[in-house]
């Protein structure tokens, strides 16, 4: 059996390579790049990523001065996705809905108990809301009316 970050890797790499097949050209014009020769910039998360037009090579930076490598499975899949699978005829529908709701039963076991995507977030800011209203401000949330602490982040530039 394939150890699991194997696994992660794989799938990584297997994005990367049907990134560089993409009409990059067309990505640009669809999401509004910022984009020359070598490079396409990426805003996610209030942090600009740079692919490498030639070899889908992912690199972050804060100040667009100081860039550092970030080949994490979780940043591969979020902007190859996101350029990648994003079909035409799906849109926002601007209704909010749970996980929970979408039928799928590994969505569950995502959020709930001890191993789920949200604990160690959880844990974090447990009695801290200051601190995670901070947080969401800071990576440009703008607060929503219901929760006690809520907010919508603007994951990538529109």
């Amino acid at each position: 059996m394939t150890p699991k970050n194997d696994n992660y890797a794989t799938t990584a790499e297997t994005a990367r390579l049907l990134f560089l097949k993409e009409d990059q050209e067309k990505l640009i014009r669809k999401f509004h790049l910022e984009a020359d020769d070598k490079h396409l910039s990426v805003r996610f998360l209030d942090m600009t990523y740079q692919i490498e037009r030639s070899s889908g090579l992912i690199r972050r930076t804060e100040d667009r001065i100081t860039y550092t490598d970030d080949h994490t499975y979780h940043t591969a899949l979020a902007l190859y996705d996101y350029l990648c699978r994003s079909r035409e005829d799906r849109q926002l529908s601007g209704k909010w809905i749970s996980m929970l709701s979408m039928g799928h039963s590994f969505h569950g076991s995502l959020l709930e108990g001890e191993d789920s995507v949200f604990t160690t977030a959880a844990k974090s800011f447990s009695g801290r809301s200051g601190a995670l209203e901070a947080v969401c401000r800071r990576l440009g949330g703008y607060k929503m009316a219901v929760g006690d602490v809520g907010y919508i982040l603007p994951v990538f530039d529109e």
